[in-house]
């Protein structure tokens, strides 16, 4: 039985981060891969400056063609390949399940609910009225459930990006799950940000970097309690560096409130030995809704800490479906702290990964936000033991053992090389 040295992947939406890693993921020296996508794409993949663009092949569609019609029509090319990977798919359904290729396909499945849940949508009823009656217009007008299904039955192998994910399908879906499983995270440590990866003795001499990273928006996430808990921290005596790290979204109202949050923060610390950082629309240019990738890495470098930033509740409210973080979806966030090797500060009901219990540092109310980030400051030898722990637990996720054990869980499957 040989690897997939071959291998396909059809991407047109979404998720550019996750197709930059998937080309970083293969070395061209031992794998083939070509990347078939959209003009689109592949102009937001370098406006947002994914790296790897240059490592493999890329063939593009052409003029109006759908992505379904362009994917048929390079059906040969793509049979003779090992494997078909199709990362993000929010369309075409019906096309991609009766594409005439008899290679494995495997389908990344980023929202369980909304893969498994067929004919059974719901209005998630503690959404927000609009979002209520969105979900509900589009499956009403846009009902795609039949041929969603029909994709799924024709994927060979599902992969979900952690085992909670792995756990909850198999027992939500064990009757009618006759297909493999595998567990590729979403992002993980490239060569470079290995070498990050490193214990760092300099925390015990500086002012430590607090960093929020993602979109600063008001309905999954919860900025206003995070400023409350550093603020008090602030009056209490903390000295740190908060950087908000993400474009900001919302209504003018929402983000009038977010900077006069910032400057409230910024007058409880002292001038001397801190500051409030806002890496957002008003001092980055945006490409795509999105901070260009060399802002964020290089924010995320200089980060101490990183602060989940997510409502308690970890629900992520998707097509009509009231996804669950850490149980059928997936955070972002998690990976950061992995691929970065950052330990992290997170309400004691978010689900963290189990493999970021050891670097974290829980809380329950604002008022145990401040006293830990308090302590934090004051105690840097703390900092630097859940610093070290991150850096450890990190190690798993380089690219070397995220590749291995990819390949090891599609040798155990028998559907390669058949």
């Amino acid at each position: 039985m040989h690897q997939p040295k071959q291998i396909a992947i059809a991407v047109s939406s979404h998720h550019t981060t996750l197709t930059e890693h998937l080309s970083a993921l293969f070395d061209p020296a031992m794998f083939h891969v070509i990347l078939y996508t959209t003009p689109q794409y592949l102009k937001l993949m370098k406006a947002e400056e994914r790296r790897f663009l240059d490592r493999h092949h890329w063939v593009v569609s052409e003029g109006n063609e759908s992505f379904g019609q362009f994917l048929y029509r390079h059906a040969s090319a793509i049979d003779k390949m090992d494997l078909l990977i199709l990362p993000t798919v929010r369309a075409e359904f019906g096309s991609l399940a009766k594409l005439p290729v008899k290679i494995p396909m495997m389908l990344f499945a980023h929202n369980l609910k909304y893969w498994t849940s067929f004919r059974q949508r719901l209005p998630a009823m503690a959404a927000p009225f609009w979002r209520q009656r969105l979900s509900l217009l589009k499956a009403h007008f846009i009902n795609d459930d039949a041929e969603r299904h029909a994709l799924w039955k024709r994927a060979d192998i599902i992969n979900v990006h952690n085992p909670e994910m792995e756990l909850w399908l198999r027992r939500a879906v064990s009757a009618d799950l006759s297909k493999p499983v595998t567990t590729l995270p979403f992002a993980f440590a490239s060569e470079s940000e290995s070498l990050m990866a490193k214990p760092d003795t300099s925390v015990l001499r500086r002012l430590f970097t607090f960093v929020i990273p993602g979109e600063i928006e008001p309905v999954r996430k919860n900025y206003f309690r995070l400023l409350s808990g550093f603020t008090q921290a602030a009056r209490l005596g903390a000295a740190f560096r908060l950087v908000l790290l993400g474009p900001l979204k919302g209504s003018a109202l929402f983000q009038n409130k977010i900077h006069e949050a910032c400057d409230k923060l910024q007058k409880a610390l002292d001038p001397s030995a801190g500051e409030v950082v806002v890496v957002s629309n008003s001092n980055v240019s945006l490409v795509g809704g999105m901070l260009p990738e060399s802002v964020f890495r290089k924010w995320m470098k200089d980060a101490d800490m990183l602060v989940q930033p997510m409502r308690p509740d970890r629900k992520k409210y998707f097509q009509g479906f009231a996804e669950q973080y850490g149980q059928t979806a997936a955070s972002g966030f998690s990976f950061d702290a992995l691929r970065f090797a950052k330990p992290v500060l997170a309400d004691v009901q978010h689900e963290l990964l189990t493999e970021l219990i050891d670097s974290s540092v829980r809380y329950s109310s604002v008022n145990e936000m401040a006293t830990a980030v308090l302590k934090l400051c004051q105690k840097p030898e703390t900092m630097l033991d859940k610093k070290n722990a991150a850096v450890r637990i990190s190690r798993d996720y380089q690219q070397p053992m995220v590749l291995q054990r990819f390949l090891n869980q599609l040798e155990e499957i028998h559907l390669i090389g058949r």
